[in-house]
Order: structure tokens, then sequence, then C-alpha cells
């Protein structure tokens, strides 16, 4: 058997950092449901339209419900980089960059304009989000970091061949046929 390897510093900090974006994200979702019949109130009052109040209620409530769903893919990748899962990783930097793009264009184009406590909330959130994802994504980029996941897929390699082979012995020891008394 292999030695179990040292997880570097980075690698941990990163999953605590990524998992902070992802209850950050978690909070303005659920900012997001308390704020839904306000914005259903401004849009129907605005368009003088029940649909608008509708519509806006609806794409409120499902922007929330995604903002949660990637908060739970959020945790769940940061335990695997725990784990030391390098497919894991890059689906890491691919979140993350998705979540500061996304933090670009709250912050940019003022989209939750329309309630103004919920504006704040959703800015403030975006700016912390970019800055914990961007410093997650430094500590995954570190040679330390990258080295540990390389020794981790190899290390894994290892423990599946020596699974694979204990499959192919025989369970019970292997004894000689049985032959009648005084038979050569």
């Amino acid at each position: 058997m292999t030695a179990p390897l040292r997880r570097p510093d980075g690698v941990t900090g990163a999953a605590y950092l990524f998992s902070g974006a992802a209850a950050v994200w978690a909070s303005a979702a659920f900012a997001s449901f308390f704020a839904v019949p306000q914005y259903q109130r401004h849009y129907g009052d605005l368009r003088e339209s029940a649909d608008a109040a509708l519509i806006a209620g609806l794409l409120l409530g499902a922007g929330g419900v995604v903002a949660l769903v990637v908060a739970g893919l959020a945790v769940l990748l940061a335990l695997l980089d725990l784990s030391g899962r390098p497919g894991a990783r890059t689906i890491t930097y691919l979140l993350g960059a998705l979540a500061f793009v996304f933090c670009v264009v709250v912050v940019a184009f003022d989209v939750f304009a329309a309630v103004p406590w919920h504006r704040w909330l959703m800015i403030g959130a975006a700016l912390l989000t970019a800055g914990l994802v961007i410093a997650a994504g430094v500590l995954l980029a570190l040679p330390s970091s990258r080295g540990w996941f390389r020794l981790a897929a190899q290390q894994r390699a290892v423990r599946a061949a020596q699974a694979r082979l204990a499959r192919q012995q025989p369970i019970y020891p292997f004894y000689p046929p049985m032959r009648p008394p005084g038979a050569p």
C-alpha cells in the first residue's frame, strides 16, 4: 500500500474559499426569494400589467433556484477538490470563470436596480464572489496544488490496479483435485 499524501494548504484554502462563495450564492438566492413580491409590484406597476409582475417573479424565482443548485454544485466540487480529483479541479475553474462573468454582468449592467436594498446586496455579493473565486482559482493553480493533484491521480491508479489484481486471485486457496487412495 502507498502512504497517504499530505494535502497542500493551498488546496484546502481553495476549497474553503469556493465553499464560501457557495454560501454567498445561497444567501443571495434566499434574498432574491424574499424580494420577489417587491419586484412583482414594481414591474406590475411600471408596465401596468399583471403578466409583467408574474414574469418578473418567475424570472427572479428561477434565478434563485439556479443559484441554489450552483451553490450545491460548488460545495460538491470543493469536496472533490479536497479528495484530489483533477476533473473536479477543471470544473471548478470553469464554474469559477462563469461566476466571475456573472459578477461582472451584475456590477456593470445594474441588473437589480428596481429594488434598492436588493441591488446593493447583489452588488456586494457579486464583488465578494469575484474575490473568492479568483483567490480559489489562484490557490488551485499553485505548483504545489498541481503536483498534489497529479500524485493523487497516480496513487488512485495504483490502488485501482491493486484492487483489480486482488479480484483476479481466487478467494479460497487452490487445492489439487482429489485422487482415490492408492492412485499414483
